[in-house]
């Protein structure tokens, strides 16, 4: 009789261990799982974010470049040679190089959002105006347009291949993207180039305010052009 009792005692208290370290075998699985769970979802965040964001990116991208393709069709004697990276600081300023068809000559078509409604007509005055404004250290070339239906202004110019007094001086490519191109640090500039370039940006100014533009809020390296080493 005793020696049943033992056995039964015996099988109990197996039950009772098996069952203690079943318990704690899962907890130890519970909490390894909850601590792996957190350190996939934590990078699973990061990684969606990204991929959230690469994914908004190409969709501005594609949206400016179907803007573009309607605006050079539109005018019926442009063609698109390529989409350009975002080559400046305005994220919502985007840049394609272009060519009229049948000539070699690169453009450079900028598209953005328009600030305000532009009147209509307005780009056609601004055009007529810029031809009146003949200076060798501006810029010529340059047309304008309204996209109304789209709210966006274009700016269609001469490429060039020189780029920005700021790519002078960072040593960078004007097509390169801007999150990269001006990471390195620059270079001074020889004193002649100096005295050169700012007597060259003097008579610009003092040309256009003798013509009644007195406001020169967006003048900086980035807006000064080199060409054959003369200011733009």
């Amino acid at each position: 009789m005793r020696f049943k009792q033992g056995i039964v005692l015996l099988c109990l208290l197996s039950i009772v261990t098996v069952g203690i370290l079943m318990w704690l075998l899962r907890r130890c699985m519970h909490f390894r799982r909850y601590d792996y769970t957190v350190l996939r979802a934590d990078m699973s965040l990061a990684e969606h974010l990204h991929e959230e964001k690469k994914l908004l990116d190409k969709t501005v991208q594609d949206a400016a470049l179907l803007n573009c393709q309607y605006y050079l069709r539109s005018k019926g004697h442009f063609e698109l040679l390529r989409q350009c990276p975002n080559i400046g600081s305005r994220s919502e300023k985007n840049c394609f190089q272009v060519s009229r068809i049948g000539s070699n000559e690169k453009l450079l078509l900028a598209m953005f959002p328009a600030s305000s409604p532009c009147p209509h007509d307005s780009d056609k005055l601004i055009n007529e105006l810029l031809l009146l404004l003949k200076h060798p250290y501006l810029y010529s070339g340059v047309m304008i347009d309204t996209l109304p239906e789209q709210g966006l202004v274009s700016v269609l110019q001469p490429f060039n291949k020189d780029g920005s007094l700021k790519d002078i001086i960072y040593h960078s490519k004007p097509l390169d993207r801007w999150q990269t191109k001006y990471s390195r640090c620059g270079i001074v500039l020889p004193p002649t180039s100096i005295r050169k370039y700012c007597r060259q940006i003097l008579e610009a100014l003092l040309y256009l305010r003798g013509k009644g533009f007195t406001s020169f809020q967006h003048l900086h390296s980035g807006n000064v052009l080199i060409r054959k080493d003369c200011c733009k």
